[in-house]
């Protein structure tokens, strides 16, 4: 599941590893973490914005998970 806009997820192009629940990460870790937390039932974004607060100003982050 690659996000249509490029601009959702920095590098699109870099996900490489399907994990079981069909969503695409970059690295092996990544995979294993995806799918540990899939198997035990906990649900999970990868990915998704976050905006956070800093005292120079807002900035948005994509981390992992």
């Amino acid at each position: 599941m690659v996000r249509e806009r490029s601009d959702q997820i920095p590098y699109a192009e870099h996900l490489i590893h399907t994990t079981d629940k069909g969503h695409l990460v970059r690295s092996k870790s990544e995979l294993v973490i995806a799918n540990e937390l899939f198997h035990l039932g906990i649900n999970y974004e990868y990915e998704q914005p976050f905006d956070l607060e800093l005292k120079r100003g807002t900035i948005t982050i994509h981390p992992d998970f």
